[in-house]
C-alpha cells in the first residue's frame, strides 16, 4: 500500500485539502446520497474557495490546484 502510495505522489502530485473538523468527514460520506447533508458540503466548500480568494497567498494555490485539476482531468 505504501509503495503505491508513493507512486501516486509522485505521478499526480495531488494537493491535500484538509476539512475543518467540524465538517465531521468520514469514509461513509463518500457514498453519502443523503442530498441535504451534500449540498451542506458543497456549500462550505464553496465558502471556502471563496474565502481563498480574498488573500492572495491562498488566491495562487487555488490557481494552482485549479491548474493541476484541469490537468489530470485530461488525462
Amino acid at each position: 500500500g505504501i509503495v503505491l502510495f508513493d507512486q501516486f505522489l509522485k505521478e499526480y502530485k495531488p494537493i491535500i485539502i484538509n476539512p475543518p473538523s467540524k465538517t465531521k468527514l468520514n469514509l461513509g460520506s463518500l457514498i453519502d446520497r443523503d442530498k441535504n447533508r451534500l449540498h451542506d458540503i458543497f456549500e462550505e466548500g464553496r465558502g471556502v474557495v471563496f474565502d481563498m480568494e480574498k488573500s492572495e497567498t491562498t488566491r495562487s494555490q487555488l490557481k494552482v490546484f485549479i491548474e493541476r485539476s484541469e490537468e489530470l482531468m485530461r488525462k
